[in-house]
Parts: structure tokens; C-alpha cells; sequence
């Protein structure tokens, strides 16, 4: 084999859902898929359950097909959500693999990442999966994209003996100093817990969750209140001023929380600061995972909030950025780069990131 195998490719969705499978596979069963099921299952069985019981407790049998063709609704919604996510078309890739690491080419965009920057590779009859050391980010190998089956073995060495010997670097990358200071913007991006507060308080998936639920739960008090149950001790709306709303700000408080957490919590295990220049061709980046550069064209839409600027992709949730406001230097430097923003991207308040 060369020292350098040259792939491009495209992935399809189905390809990209069974790598999201196999990546399940790893998290929840080891990589049984027969466990993966069953536990999967058995949460599910547990959810429903729970759910059945309360509202067979809750709300009177008259009452109880609203309350399930309300979370029919809301799933058929989230489901519709999803779907919005997905790329409208597939992404033509180019990925150079050597000794070094790989260097990715889309949309304008060229990446260079160290395999220091995944922590496993995961393997079907169909793909290659690397994972980044996150677990939050999959790059996917259709195997029938390889030249042949050699091809495909040396590539799978490859990974398993560099992914065995990488570690992350402990020292971040050097500053990157704008080119032009008059028109570029240099920053170095270390997000904090805080930070993932504000992407929770800002994305529209956590609001229309909450939402939902909001709806569900007041649409129940006043079906009740329409038909109060006889000997009640308390009126529809003493429960819901008494019990419900202080269980739906404690819910508010719990999911935003958590999920921040939990994103925290994945981000935390592979801290490291980006440094990023953005000029009015590109947004340069380098860091102990990778360094690269990518084009304006990466993101469409950006959100500016007290704390921070949010920029993504309005066809996929996947690709977005967080550029925290404390970052800047100086308030010309954030100003500069609203002035970017504004010029290259489309203001909007529909982030669901």
C-alpha cells in the first residue's frame, strides 16, 4: 500500500443511520446489537408503564384518549423535527488517510485531524466508523468507496495500531495572530459549563420540548376543570397553581440542566481550547485535535444572545458553532465580527442545535 489512501465519497442516509446504530451498539450493549435491543426495550416498556399508570391515576377514563393523542401529537412533531435535521443532499467527501492522521475536504472546507482526535473504530460488513474522543462525532468509511479489499485492511491496521498509540495532547495549540488586524478577528473558544446553559436556553429542540410538555399539562387542567370530578377537594385550578406549575418549573429546571450537563460532561472529556481566526474569507481554526480552515458557506444562519453568537446550518443541527462574547478582546473585536456575521450569514432566531 502507499503511504496516503485517497477516498471521496458520499454518504448516503442509510449509511449514516447504521453508524449511528453501531455507535448505539457500543454505548448501550458493548456492541451487541441483540442487548442493545433488548435494553433499549425494556427502557422504553419502563417510560410506558410509568406514563400508563400515572395518567390512569391522574385523569379520569373520559379524559384519557386527549391525553394520549396529545403525546401521539408531540412525538409525530418530533418526528418531523428529525427529519428537518437531515442534509437535503449528500455531501461529496475527500479524505486523505496516512501515518499522520486525515485531511478532509467538503464543501469548501479543508480539515487536517490527528488520530489523537478519535478514540475508536468501529467496523461493520458495510462501514468504518472513527469516533472522535467526545463520542459525539462520527466520521464515516463506506467500505465500498476502497479500492479493495487490501485497501480496506490496511486501513483498518492502520487505525487500531495509531488509535492505540494516540493520546490527546496536553498542550493547547499556539494563539493564532490574525493576518490582517483590521479586518480579521483572532479568538481562542474554551467553552464552560455556562456556555451550554445558553445553547440549552437558546436552542428551539429544548423550547418546543418544554413547550409541549407545557401544553400537554394545561390542556389537562382545563379538560378537568370542564368536568371536575364529584367530592374533589381541591378545583382544577388550585391543582394547577398549587401542583402542576411548581412541577413544570422544576421540569423546565431539570431538562435545560441536565442536557447542559450532559453536553458539559462530553465536552469536558476532551477540553481543549480552539484557537479561531475569522476573516472575511474563512474561519480558521487550530487545536490539539485538528486545525483547518472553513468557508463562510459551512454555516447559513447565526443567533447573537447576551452571552454569545450561535452560527449553523439550517439543514443540519449537527454543524454549529458557539462563540462566547468573553472571548473577544475588546468590544471593537466583537463588533467586527457581527459586522462578519451580518455579511456572510442570515440573522435568525430558529437554532435547534
Amino acid at each position: 500500500m502507499a503511504d496516503t489512501l485517497h477516498l471521496e465519497f458520499a454518504c448516503t442516509d442509510a449509511e449514516k443511520e447504521q453508524a449511528q446504530a453501531l455507535h448505539l451498539q457500543r454505548r448501550v450493549g458493548g456492541g451487541s446489537k441483540a442487548l442493545t435491543t433488548i435494553v433499549l426495550l425494556l427502557v422504553l416498556a419502563g417510560m410506558l408503564l410509568g406514563f400508563y399508570v400515572r395518567v390512569g391515576r391522574e385523569v379520569s377514563a373520559a379524559h384519557r384518549p386527549y391525553v394520549y393523542a396529545a403525546v401521539v401529537g408531540i412525538a409525530f412533531v418530533a418526528w418531523l423535527l428529525k427529519r428537518r435535521t437531515r442534509s437535503a443532499a449528500a455531501v461529496m467527501t475527500g479524505v486523505d488517510v496516512s501515518d499522520d492522521g486525515l485531511r478532509v475536504r467538503a464543501t469548501g472546507a479543508e480539515v487536517h485531524l490527528p488520530w489523537s482526535a478519535f478514540s475508536r473504530l468501529l467496523d461493520s460488513p458495510e462501514l468504518f466508523v472513527l469516533v472522535d474522543r467526545s463520542g459525539t462525532t462520527l466520521l464515516t468509511f463506506p467500505r465500498r468507496v476502497f479500492p479493495d479489499e487490501a485497501s480496506q485492511d490496511w486501513f483498518q491496521t492502520l487505525a487500531v495500531n495509531r488509535l492505540g498509540l494516540a493520546e490527546p495532547s496536553a498542550a493547547p495549540a499556539p494563539v493564532a495572530t490574525p493576518a490582517d488586524p483590521g479586518q480579521s478577528v483572532g479568538l481562542r473558544i474554551d467553552l464552560r459549563f455556562s456556555d451550554f446553559v445558553d445553547r440549552s436556553l437558546t436552542s428551539w429542540r429544548v423550547r418546543g420540548f418544554l413547550a409541549a410538555f407545557v401544553a400537554l399539562m394545561t390542556g389537562i387542567t382545563i379538560v378537568t376543570a370542564a368536568s371536575p370530578p364529584p367530592n374533589a377537594v381541591y378545583s382544577a385550578t388550585q391543582v394547577y397553581f398549587m401542583f402542576i406549575l411548581p412541577f413544570l418549573l422544576v421540569t423546565s429546571l431539570v431538562v435545560v440542566l441536565g442536557g447542559s450537563v450532559l453536553s458539559w460532561w462530553s465536552h469536558s472529556r476532551r477540553a481543549a481550547a480552539v484557537d479561531l481566526v475569522l476573516s472575511p474569507d474563512s474561519i480558521a481554526f487550530s487545536g490539539p485535535e485538528g486545525s483547518g480552515a472553513l468557508p463562510w458557506s459551512t454555516y447559513d444562519r447565526f443567533k447573537e444572545t447576551r452571552r454569545s453568537f450561535f452560527l449553523w446550518k439550517s439543514s443540519g443541527a449537527s454543524a454549529w458553532m458557539l462563540l462566547p462574547k468573553r472571548a473577544f478582546a475588546t468590544v471593537e473585536e466583537a463588533d467586527r465580527c457581527r459586522d462578519m456575521l451580518s455579511s456572510h450569514l442570515r440573522p435568525s432566531s430558529w437554532f435547534f442545535g
